[in-house]
């Protein structure tokens, strides 16, 4: 398969999910990776061991975007010169505009963790811990501008143990995520 036949990723994700789905993607030899958006974090990531995306992308020769609004004219420009036929999230910190949902060729999809509709927005894993859930999951779902509300392509599940924190939830989500990209 060459480049041009393959489906060019962009990837908006942070430390912890987007190192799992990233590292799905680079092994799928269907996909072009043409860039990854980030943040970077003052200390390490905090839930549980784990290199910075950042880090991961130089490592691999990914372009990396840190700290760049998405829908800003610099990152509007940055995504139109990468034509995206995907983009792909992978927990982010930034709400989707209608002009970055409408950018890429097929369409954007999130890797959400929960079991949507449950426990949309931040911090679900807590949200799951603190009701007493027995399973928590990821959703991948297409991406509107009502966050984690577009229709579901994917769900799956792991159960939640009664050791598990936040932090180790969170692994075993990021995990499933990989797991769950191609």
């Amino acid at each position: 398969m060459n480049d041009n036949t393959k489906l060019k990723v962009v990837l908006f994700a942070l430390t912890g999910f987007g190192n799992t789905v990233l590292d799905a993607l680079l092994t799928d030899m269907r996909v072009a990776m043409q860039a990854v958006f980030t943040v970077s974090y003052d200390n390490p990531f905090p839930y549980y061991p784990e290199r910075q995306l950042l880090e991961v992308c130089a490592d691999r020769g990914i372009a990396c975007h840190e700290g760049i609004k998405v829908d800003s004219d610099d990152g509007m420009a940055l995504l139109r010169g990468n034509s995206p036929d995907l983009i792909m999230m992978a927990t982010f910190k930034q709400i989707i505009r209608q002009k970055v949902i409408n950018l890429p060729k097929l369409g954007f999809i999130n890797f959400h963790p929960s079991l949507l509709p449950k426990y949309r927005g931040p911090c679900p894993t807590n949200a799951a811990l603190l009701n007493g859930e027995k399973a928590a999951g990821v959703t991948v779902h297409y991406v509107t501008e009502q966050v984690d509300e577009g229709n579901i392509l994917l769900q799956r599940s792991v159960p939640i143990e009664q050791t598990d924190t936040d932090g180790r939830l969170r692994q075993k989500l990021a995990l499933l995520s990989g797991a769950m990209a191609p």
